[in-house]
């Protein structure tokens, strides 16, 4: 399993550090030795101006069909990301994602 945290680091100051959100890749098993499924969850967590956390939200998605022997780590967490939160640029941009949403909840 793979686990990235996302902190605001405000200045650069890591003691005064914000975790928000933590995205975890698990691998879910695959067609083949060769071939890799992931299970990908992204919590995030909104802040009010106490910095004290008001809510979050879980997105939870998966991804099938991976190649393993040519997948770099930072590869497949570029790819959890994009599907999880995309950053789409126009009407007509498109990045089709590996995987896809199975839910978006307020937790």
């Amino acid at each position: 399993m793979l686990k990235v945290t996302i902190e605001l680091l405000p200045n650069g100051d890591q003691t005064r550090a914000q975790v928000l959100g933590e995205i975890t890749i698990a691998n879910t098993g695959g067609a083949g030795i060769d071939i890799g499924d992931y299970e990908v969850v992204l919590t995030e967590y909104h802040r009010d101006t106490a910095k004290a956390v008001v809510s979050q939200f879980r997105t939870v998605a998966f991804i099938q069909g991976l190649e393993r022997d040519i997948l770099r780590p930072a590869q497949l967490v570029g790819a959890a990301i994009n599907l999880v939160a995309p950053l789409k640029r126009t009407m007509h941009s498109s990045s089709d994602p590996y995987g896809v949403v199975l839910s978006r909840q307020e937790l």
